[in-house]
């Protein structure tokens, strides 16, 4: 039996969870100088604390969705070695 190739796979997820980690650290850790020079210098009176703390929160989440693509590779070859380990067993969501 073949296997399927899932190297291109394995680059698009390395680089987006690289990526998103970069980002999510960069919005984390982002001081209201650091927005201004990222939103190509807007108006000072737009960058709110308000906007300043959104801007963390989704740093988090982007954050959160780098690490999560970076462990579904291994999450995926856990998956594939239970289906080799009992070929016959169904999924049952608990």
């Amino acid at each position: 039996m073949s296997k399927p190739p899932y190297r291109a796979l394995r680059v698009i997820l390395g680089f987006l969870s690289l990526l998103m980690v970069v980002a999510g650290v960069l919005l984390i850790f982002s001081s209201k100088a650091l927005i201004l020079r990222l939103f190509l210098h807007p108006p000072e009176a737009e960058i709110s604390t308000l906007l300043l703390a959104t801007l963390k929160e989704i740093g988090g989440l982007a954050l959160m969705l780098g690490i999560m693509f970076f462990f579904a590779k291994a999450i995926k070859r856990l998956i594939q070695h239970r289906c080799y380990l009992v070929p016959n067993a169904r999924l049952r969501l608990i």
